[in-house]
């Protein structure tokens, strides 16, 4: 508990908000419940590494046999750079185990941050799409990259074109430049991707300051 009223309590509740983020689950026989949450998180930071702070942004993947892929989102520090680590288990539910120590993409540009990870299994491989939060290897900040990967631990990078941007164009021909375009997630019909799905918000840059916010599906051509 704290004092929100005081300006001066403020940042150290920002900061410890933060350091609790970490990795749930829930289950249930049906979408309607009810629903039974497990008591511990998936995943736990591993303090002094490049995930000592937070586990959060979980991307799931679920095979046919139940094997279950997760990338998932982490720092050293608060305000440091953000990269993306992976586990798996056996079920959704775990226990995850670390497939690796070290964060499964890594550039020449060290402080360009990964987040908001979406994967799946294409059949024979994974696919995932990540934001590029600075655009330093895209072009341009804030746009998705494209990566596959055989095993779900050695990933490669697609292309350095953007996967997708915050440029998009309506139905009625209008276009507009989101302000945020976040926590992209992909319908698969018959094999074959045919929506994503973005959560959106205008009016600012900074997340406080939104004029308006809502959940965009696109169609994919």
């Amino acid at each position: 508990p704290g004092n929100l009223s005081d300006p001066a309590a403020v940042p150290d509740l920002l900061v410890k908000a933060h350091s609790g983020q970490r990795i749930g689950v829930a289950t249930s026989s049906s979408p309607s419940g009810p629903w039974k949450r497990m008591d511990a998180p998936l995943l736990l930071p591993r303090p002094g590494q490049w995930d000592g702070l937070i586990t959060t942004n979980p991307a799931i993947s679920i095979r046919p046999d139940g094997h279950t892929l997760m990338v998932y989102k982490s720092v050293e520090y608060r305000g440091g750079p953000m990269h993306l680590g992976v586990a798996a288990a056996e079920t959704p539910t775990g226990p995850f185990t670390r497939l690796s120590d070290d964060p499964i993409v890594a550039f020449d540009e060290e402080d360009d941050d990964l987040e908001d990870p979406c994967i799946w299994w294409a059949g024979d491989h994974y696919e995932m799409l990540s934001k590029c939060m600075e655009g330093r290897v895209c072009s341009q900040p804030k746009a998705g990259l494209l990566f596959r990967s055989d095993d779900g631990l050695n990933w490669s990078l697609v292309s350095r074109d953007p996967a997708y941007t915050r440029d998009l164009t309506w139905s009625d021909g209008t276009s507009s430049q989101q302000s945020f375009l976040e926590r992209p997630q992909v319908l698969i019909q018959d094999g074959r991707l045919t929506h994503i799905y973005f959560a959106t918000a205008v009016g600012s840059d900074h997340i406080g300051k939104v004029t308006s916010s809502w959940n965009q599906s696109i169609t994919l051509r």
